[in-house]
């Protein structure tokens, strides 16, 4: 089943659901040194710390203000997992492909490219749209559905918000990335996973790699700029309640000014 659908630009499987489309203050995140980089691409998880991390669940974490940060924390550390292996696969091309600079969210609410993944994950999560459209519950309105993919009219499309109606283009600018640009263009990656394996950044990057289209954007040269965010929970309704899972965005960017 995998291999006949490893072209399509959206992928499902039973604990994942992954999608692309084209689509502030900063800080850099550090990738992998060019020494380490060429055992990155698919496996060769060590060089990227964290890249096998399981996520726990809020309830394996102590009900103390330093456990709730410890809970939050391993967001950031499975979205600099991501930032790593995908600069890592973006060195090894021959010639390799610059490196991507990895911009912060360091605001509130969200802004910048940094900040788009920030407000497309934590919508993901709390509307659970990204599965199949007879499983979407909308959270207010009975009459919100979510958009239907256009390959496949029995799931929701993970990247048009059911509620707002956002699109990846309009997230970036609602987060302000293509202002002051000439010109500009982007793409975003998704990707949900539920249990102990298909959750991991391992295996977020794993399938993009495997799909045209998201590797396509991760190996784009002109992009040179990304924002992720990593929520720790499943945005797929048929996710199980108890089970550890997390919520991938990453988009790319590129800003002529």
């Amino acid at each position: 089943m995998r291999t006949s659908r490893l072209r399509q630009m959206v992928i499902v499987t039973a604990g994942a659901v992954m999608a692309s489309l084209p689509a502030a203050d900063a800080s850099a995140w550090p990738g992998p040194t060019a020494a380490t980089a060429p055992h990155v691409p698919l496996h060769g998880s060590a060089e990227c710390p964290d890249a096998d991390m399981a996520f726990r669940p809020r309830s394996e974490f102590p009900d103390t203000a330093q456990g709730k940060v410890d809970y939050i924390r391993q967001n950031v550390r499975a979205g600099r997992a991501i930032f790593c292996l995908v600069n890592g696969a973006r060195q090894i091309q021959n010639p390799p492909v610059p490196a991507l600079r990895g911009v912060k969210n360091v605001s509130n609410p969200p802004r910048g490219i940094g900040g788009a993944p920030i407000i497309h994950a934590r919508a993901a999560v709390r509307l659970r749209w990204w599965g199949d459209v007879d499983k979407y519950v909308p959270p207010t309105d009975p009459n919100k559905k979510c958009t239907p993919r256009q390959d496949d009219s029995t799931r929701c499309d993970p990247h048009i918000n059911p509620e707002t109606g956002s699109t990846p283009a309009s997230r970036m600018r609602e987060a302000g990335y293509p202002a002051g640009c000439k010109s500009w263009s982007h793409s975003e990656n998704t990707y949900t996973g539920w249990g102990v394996k298909d959750a991991t950044p391992q295996a977020a990057f794993n399938w993009w790699m495997s799909s045209d289209g998201h590797r396509a954007a991760i190996l784009n040269p002109e992009f040179r700029e990304t924002g992720v965010w990593v929520e720790g929970q499943s945005a797929d309704p048929a996710a199980t309640p108890d089970a550890p899972g997390a919520t991938y965005v990453q988009v790319f960017g590129r800003c002529d000014r």
